[in-house]
């Protein structure tokens, strides 16, 4: 996932995507798998739906299982507010 994400993958795309696979949560599973992949699925999420990756990844119960090594919480909380999902004054919670 990266800022030209949304140039590469259509907005309606995404959101088929997601609700067709995704929506009823199957990838924040109890597997180390199924968690791995989550932090991706909703990173995509904000292409269409930032305020719903953003609140994902600002979640106080975040679990950090749910993003691979190639990445951090910091960025796709950033690039989920930076799509539209941060609301003014909103907390983060990353601590």
């Amino acid at each position: 996932m990266t800022a030209m994400s949304p140039y590469i993958r259509s907005a309606e795309f995404c959101e088929h995507e997601y609700k067709t696979y995704f929506s009823k949560g199957l990838h924040r599973g109890q597997s180390g798998a199924d968690k791995f992949w989550a932090g991706i699925i909703e990173a995509n999420r904000a292409i269409f739906d930032a305020p719903g990756s953003w609140e994902f990844f600002n979640s106080q119960n975040f679990d950090d299982a749910m993003i691979d090594g190639g990445t951090s919480r910091t960025w796709l909380m950033i690039l989920a507010a930076g799509m539209g999902g941060l609301k003014i004054n909103e907390t983060c919670h990353l601590i």
